[in-house]
């Protein structure tokens, strides 16, 4: 029983080992800080000739999180599938596939596991604490072409079957309410002002592991085009 759960430990260690080799090894290919070290230039081409399922890269401010996005034909693939299509229980962050792939759509969600090691999106809950929330305030998707600023509106604790995975809207109104509903829902009031035209994301990750349908949400209004 010893050796057994020792050898479990170490297989779950070497596969956070890994993970992280393959994603800092694809930051220092393929991210690069512009010249006068206001943002990052990425290589999508080399990217997505890797795997052109590649769509973004994200970026939170002042954290770890700084990882490639893709966007699969479902949401089940790259739970479980690095950003370079290879098998990894790490998986990758991921783009829900019935949004747009161009940050179009006024709600897009973006998945990532909390990994027990800090990796992928498990510091997303750090933003739990109000004065982490408040002194980490922006983030950005780095797309073909250009920069996607945020500023963060939003963070709170949820479940699977939330209103916030709402990822279309049949009129501008729903989606105001559904916007004024988020900003309610955060830990403390931002002092961010929504409107029925805004586009905004979503990060989602696991919660609790007591609680399989516990999730925690930061969502960010665009700022930038």
């Amino acid at each position: 029983m010893f050796l057994f759960s020792a050898g479990k430990i170490l297989f779950i260690a070497w596969g956070y080992h890994q993970a992280s080799r393959l994603y800092s090894e694809a930051e220092e290919a393929y991210v690069a800080p512009e010249q006068d070290d206001t943002g990052f230039s990425v290589d999508f081409p080399a990217l997505k000739a890797v795997n052109p399922e590649v769509i973004g890269w994200l970026v939170i401010d002042d954290t770890a999180i700084s990882y490639p996005i893709v966007r699969g034909t479902d949401n089940d693939k790259y739970l479980k599938t690095a950003y370079d299509g290879s098998p990894s229980r790490n998986g990758s962050i991921f783009m829900n596939c019935y949004n747009a792939a161009d940050f179009s759509d006024q709600n897009t969600l973006i998945y990532g596991h909390h990994m027990r090691d800090g990796s992928m999106f498990g510091k997303l809950p750090d933003f739990k604490d109000p004065a982490f929330l408040q002194s980490h305030r922006t983030f950005s998707i780095y797309v073909e072409g250009g920069e996607l600023r945020y500023e963060i509106f939003a963070a709170y604790e949820t479940y699977s079957a939330s209103f916030v995975y709402t990822d279309h809207f049949n009129y501008s109104w729903d989606f105001y309410e559904f916007a004024q509903k988020c900003r309610n829902a955060s830990i403390i009031d931002l002092g961010v002002e929504l409107t029925e035209n805004d586009r905004i994301v979503t990060l989602s990750t696991c919660n609790s592991r007591n609680n399989r349908a516990s999730r925690f949400v930061v969502q960010g209004k665009r700022i930038t085009e």
